[in-house]
């Protein structure tokens, strides 16, 4: 009896605790990626405070949302702007571990918190609870039937993190997952168009935004398709501040058993593509093979999209169906 009593005070005082840290502002995050190593490595966990100053905000680590991508991103400060006559403060960020600094500036507004202290791997455990709550939640009951600390325990954990990559709900009894904005989408927009297939007019070529971004070039005939061009496949868009310069590939993944050359033989794209800061580049695919060389069956493959500069990649799948005749 005295332990179970021992075990809901304890857990009852460890709720108290975690509801009075959230009610005061404070936050609890998940890092996700690795722009801020070796300073907070991935999967650790943060904790933020409220600030209390704007202006002395110079070279710390904050949470701020950024819209573009619905999401919560952990930087530090490089910079802050001052416009007397608007009363605005712009903040520029940086993650250690980028070698340049953030495409953006985000307002006061968006900021909403500074780090405080991390703890590494722990990020990693809470993820992997939250996943596997009712694993968690099952044992307990089993351990603890009927028992009142049983459900404090639960109920606790359940505020560690919510559901969702990269997302936050403003309440006074929720975590959330934070991303480090190193990733290829940070910097750039994928995105599909109304081009259609040279078979069927009715199906778009390219579906999809950003990692759902996928290329169907449907069915190609060797005698009629086999120079042609189609324009406007996707675009891609400059989220940065300055020009960037993007190298594009084609690589083959699979083809027909008999097929001596890969989708990378039968369909080219652009090698590298230059674009101003805020702009969209149309990426238009070349269709260019010898109808002789080429088995009839399906060809996939990867278009491969690299920025050197940053050292980001990312890849589209992309299919095309060969006919002869």
């Amino acid at each position: 009896m005295k332990k179970e009593l021992y075990l809901f005070v304890v857990s009852l005082l460890f709720f108290i605790c975690v509801c009075l840290f959230y009610f005061i502002g404070w936050r609890a995050h998940i890092v996700l990626t690795d722009s801020m190593r070796p300073t907070i490595p991935e999967g650790a966990l943060v904790i933020t405070k409220p600030i209390e100053s704007q202006h002395l905000i110079e070279n710390k680590i904050i949470v701020f949302y950024y819209k573009p991508l619905h999401t919560y991103v952990m930087h530090r400060v490089s910079g802050q702007m001052y416009s007397v006559e608007e009363r605005t403060i712009s903040i520029q960020t940086k993650g250690d571990a980028n070698k340049v600094k953030d495409p953006i500036t985000i307002s006061w507004k968006d900021v909403k918190g500074e780090y405080v202290i991390h703890i590494p791997v722990v990020g990693y455990v809470l993820k992997w609870i939250k996943t596997y709550i009712w694993v968690v939640g099952l044992l307990w009951f089993i351990l603890y039937f009927r028992r009142l600390c049983t459900y404090m325990i639960i109920l606790t954990v359940c505020l560690f993190p919510m559901e969702g990559h990269a997302n936050f709900k403003k309440t006074y009894h929720a975590a959330c997952y934070v991303t480090t904005g190193s990733g290829f989408f940070f910097y750039y927009l994928l995105n599909s168009t109304d081009t259609k297939q040279l078979s069927n007019p009715q199906v778009n070529i390219s579906t999809g935004q950003n990692d759902t971004l996928t290329i169907d070039v449907g069915t190609v005939f060797g005698v009629v398709n086999f120079q042609t061009t189609i324009p406007n496949a996707f675009t891609i868009t400059n989220k940065t501040k300055s020009l960037s310069t993007l190298n594009l590939s084609v690589q083959n993944v699979d083809k027909p058993p008999l097929s001596l050359v890969g989708i990378n033989y039968i369909i080219n794209v652009p090698h590298s593509a230059t674009i101003q800061s805020n702009q969209i580049f149309s990426v238009p695919l070349q269709i260019n093979f010898l109808p002789l060389l080429t088995i009839p069956g399906v060809y996939r493959g990867m278009i491969l999209i690299s920025d050197p500069g940053n050292g980001l990649s990312f890849q589209i799948p992309i299919v095309v169906r060969i006919q002869l005749i």
